[in-house]
This record gives C-alpha cells, structure tokens and sequence, in this order.
C-alpha cells in the first residue's frame, strides 16, 4: 500500500488501536447492510463478515496487489479515477491514523474494506466486458461479449486467484496489451520523425535519413543506419506496408508517406480503442471459427486453434455496412438462388425495371410469390412491401453470389459468398457490397468448413457449384462465425497491425469515451455541492 501512497508514510507507523475482529465484523456487517449490495452482503456473510481487504494494523497482500493494479488501471487504457483511488487513499488515513475510539476506527476500517470490494467489482467489471457498452457506443455493433459475473469473480477471491479475476483473459488481449506500452514508450521518448516527401529505392539526402529513423522508431529497421535507400530500407518499407494493409512495393508513395507520419500519440490511442474492443469480444471463440476483420477486408479461418486459411474479401460501403457480431455457420448452399432484399428490390432492381422492361429477364431475375414464379407485372412497390412477391436471381454465372453461399442465419440477413465480380479484389479497398460478404476464394472455404462432413474434395464442391439445382449439404461441424472491427492488433509474434477506420467507428468510441469523462467531471463537480456566496 504504501508504494502507492507515499504520504501515508507517517500515518503508517501511528500506533492503531487495539480494536477487537469482533468489533470489525460488527461494523462491516452495518456498512455493507448499509450500502444494500446484494453481492457483497453475501460474500461478507459467508465469510461471516471477517474483512478480506484490511487487517487491524495493515492492509492485507491482497489488497496491496488490487492497489497496484488500480493504480497502472492506465496500463489497459482504463482510468485510476474510476475506481476511487484517491477516496481509498483518504480512508486508509482515516482508519489507520489517529481516531477518537476503537468504534470509529472499526467503523473506519469496514468502510474502507467496502471501498477496496467495490473498486475490486468495478475493475474487474471494466477488465472483462469493457468501460463502455459497445451498443451505446455503435449501433451496428452487435456481438454479445463476455457478461461479468460479481459473484463469480468474488468466488475466484475468495479460491485465491485474485490475479486471474484482475486479468482479461480475452484471445488477442496480451499482445495487444503488450503493444500499447511499446507504442507508450515510444510516444514518450519523443515519438519519429516525419518523412517529408515521397521516395525510392535509390534516394539519399535528409528525407532518407528521417525516414530510416522514422522504420527506426517502430522496428521495421533493426538500426537506423546512414546512407541511402538501400535494400534494407525498402525492405524495412515493406514490412512496414505489410502492417498497416498496403501495397508492399518497398517505396515510400502517398498512402504509405501518410501513414509513416501519423505520430506515435494517434497510434496509442489507436491500440487503446481497439483494447476496449477486444473487452467486448467473447472471452473464448473456440478451437474451430472464422473470423472476418471488417477493416482489413480479411477473413481468417481457425482449426485446433491455428490459422488453417485466410483470404481476401469484399465487405458492405459505408451507407450499407457490414455488422458487427456473432453467430453459427450451418449450412452451405451450392449454385443458390439470389434472393433480393426487399430494401435492393425498392431501391435499385423496380426502377430499372420500370425504365426497361426487358431488364429482369435479362439479368436472370423471377418475380416470385411463395415459391411460384408469377407474372413481372406483379411487381410493384406495395406487392414488395406487404411480402406478397420478392424478386430472385436464378443460379448461374451471372448471379450475385457466385456459386455457392455459407450461411449462419441471422437477424441482419447477412452471409458469406462467392461473387462474380473478381476484379474488386485487386483494390486495396474493398468496402463494395450491400453488407455480405463476398470471398476471393470460396472453393478453399467451402473446403475448409465441409471437412468434418467428408468426402467434399475440390473436385466435388466445383461439380457443386458449377450444377444448375440448388443444394443445402449441412455442417456436420457448425462454426462460430465472427465479424469484427478491429482498426489494431498484435499477431502472435508481437507483429502490431494497423488498419483505417473504414467505417467511422473509432471517431465514434473517442466521442463516447469523452462523454464518459465529461459526465464524470459534471458528477465530482455536483458532490462538492454548491459553494457560498463571495
């Protein structure tokens, strides 16, 4: 404890009084009652109201181990203030300096136990499921993370593992941690320097020096060196361009010229979002389960907890994005009919359908009503709102979704498919879709999720998806399927990887969380109450 509070120091070595256990677990009993916590009250009654945190002369080990880990709270991009630190720091005086009787220096003692419970909860809380709710924060972020559970992480306390109840134990978390104070570290040293204009292979004079610095800075060059760009640089360049989702051609062009200059302090900030994130993601995703980055335009497909595969995808613009959330792959569907959105129907496929009436037919489209392929003239825009028809594309080369789709029903009619437009793949941004995803290489997937059905080798999911009927083959193994924003990450080997925020959705979590402080400070003002008149 006093590591933390130096200027306890002297309060420290005052004598306390000889205060009886019995006069404690009174006085811990009333407050806790007094407070009206439910799961405090029954931690405490079933240790019969014997203090965890304090001892009559000393805080315990444990309490000197929360204490650390409040006050390096910032370590994970949470805040001290949250946690009442400096009201812990002004009850220890009080309960461990000079008071009037042993009474209050019990009472003084159960309210500082109290205190050090309640910042335990509201750490750990903040550690497993985030300081923010993700949906206050972002409305297309639906997936359901960890849900604290107080009595459990209590119970962990009470079994000695206090540690693991302080610890997040969320996959990717540690890296991420790791690089946050790696990039601290740097921010504080003073950051790099900027690199003045565009380069190349062969350049030399000053800018080359910055820019060897600059790879320096953030360990893309093991030394920073003097000369020109040589071969290290323009190696030390596409490392640098592999980590931030650029073309890795070695040479400092526009794109990778801003992004070497975005400064130390931006990319801390980055990783603390992305932390947060990671704290609204579910604990475990599994042994077997995809992963879709959406600003990364990748998707990563896992087996026994290894990646197995991983590709290149197209994701939704930024007026039809892509959601955020969970589900369960359970079926895939070979040579499928495209069955068109009502919101695509109304906005996109009736008008054109109305300006030329030969455009259904000639981009394979059926006018259905329940299963029944009917009249095109039934199309109209009160039949497409009411249900009674919807619009299909017949399977085929020509449809929307390629060959085959992968589906893990859903509320927000999402899925994975192939696509007929190839060319999107060579843009280095790919936000095209209406919100599915599309794959680059949808044989490789289909592969890698029908392994546990059998039998589905390469020549046979082609003859699959190269066939004129549509067929359902169901999963004998289903798969957890994520898609996630994650603008930073740490890959196993401490690789940190930085993405653009395609959606906006990092400016909108900055915005919150200065909310939160904002509110916050309205609060302490408020509980000063209102002073007298000068």
């Amino acid at each position: 404890m006093l590591r933390y509070f130096p200027l306890l120091l002297l309060l420290a070595l005052t004598a306390c009084g000889d205060v009886s256990l019995s006069e404690i677990k009174s006085s811990l009993r009333q407050t806790a009652e007094a407070q009206g916590d439910s799961v405090l009250l029954a931690f405490y009654d079933a240790r019969d109201y014997a203090p965890y945190w304090t001892q009559q002369d000393r805080l315990s080990a444990e309490a000197d181990s929360l204490l650390y880990v409040l006050c390096h709270a910032a370590d994970h991009a949470l805040n001290p203030a949250d946690y009442g630190v400096a009201d812990i720091e002004a009850r220890y005086a009080r309960a461990y300096g000079d008071v009037p009787s042993d009474t209050a220096r019990a009472r003084a003692l159960a309210e500082l136990e109290m205190a050090l419970a309640g910042a335990f909860v509201r750490y750990a809380q903040d550690v497993t499921e985030g300081r923010l709710r993700p949906e206050d924060v972002n409305g297309q972020w639906h997936m359901r993370g960890e849900r604290f559970d107080a009595v459990a992480a209590l119970r962990r306390v009470s079994d000695g593992d206090l540690r693991g109840a302080l610890q997040a134990q969320h996959a990717g978390y540690a890296a991420l941690h790791q690089a946050l104070q790696r990039y601290r570290a740097v921010a504080e040293r003073g950051g790099w320097p900027t690199v003045p204009r565009e380069l190349a292979p062969g350049d030399s004079g000053a800018a080359v020096q910055a820019l060897r610095q600059r790879l320096a800075a953030s360990d893309d060059l093991e030394a920073t060196g003097t000369g020109p760009y040589d071969r290290l640089v323009a190696g030390a360049v596409r490392r640098f361009q592999q980590r931030h989702g650029l073309p890795s051609t070695g040479a400092v062009d526009a794109d990778t010229r801003v992004a070497l200059n975005v400064s130390a302090e931006a990319r801390v900030r980055q990783l603390e979002r992305n932390l947060e994130r990671r704290r609204w993601m579910p604990v475990d995703l599994g042994a077997q389960y995809v992963l879709v980055n959406i600003p990364d335009y990748r998707l990563y497909a896992y087996r026994d907890g290894e990646r197995a595969l991983e590709m290149d995808v197209v994701v939704g613009r930024e007026y039809s994005q892509t959601p955020i959330f969970a589900d369960t792959m359970q079926y895939v569907v070979f040579a499928p009919y495209w069955n068109v959105p009502p919101s695509i129907t109304l906005e996109e496929i009736l008008p054109k359908a109305r300006r030329d009436p030969g455009y259904l037919a000639a981009n394979h489209y059926q006018v259905v009503s329940g299963e029944e392929v009917v009249s095109p003239a039934l199309l109209t825009e009160a039949a497409v709102e009411s249900g009674e028809v919807r619009v299909r594309q017949t399977p085929g080369p020509h449809n929307a979704l390629g060959h085959v789709k992968f589906m893990f029903p859903n509320s927000y009619n999402i899925y994975l498919h192939d696509t007929p437009a190839d060319a999107l793949f060579s843009e280095q941004t790919r936000s095209f879709s209406h919100g599915c995803v599309r794959l680059a290489d949808p044989v490789a997937f289909a592969r890698f999720v029908l392994d546990a059905n059998g039998g589905w080798d390469e020549t046979r999911i082609r003859e699959a998806m190269q066939q004129e009927r549509e067929q359902n083959v169901r999963l004998e193994r289903r798969l957890p399927v994520y898609l996630t924003y994650l603008t930073a990450w740490a890959e196993e080997d401490g690789t940190v990887q930085f993405r653009d925020d395609v959606y906006g959705h990092d400016a909108r979590l900055d915005a919150a969380l200065a909310r939160r402080r904002s509110a916050q400070t309205q609060a302490a003002c408020a509980s000063l109450g209102t002073p007298a008149e000068v």
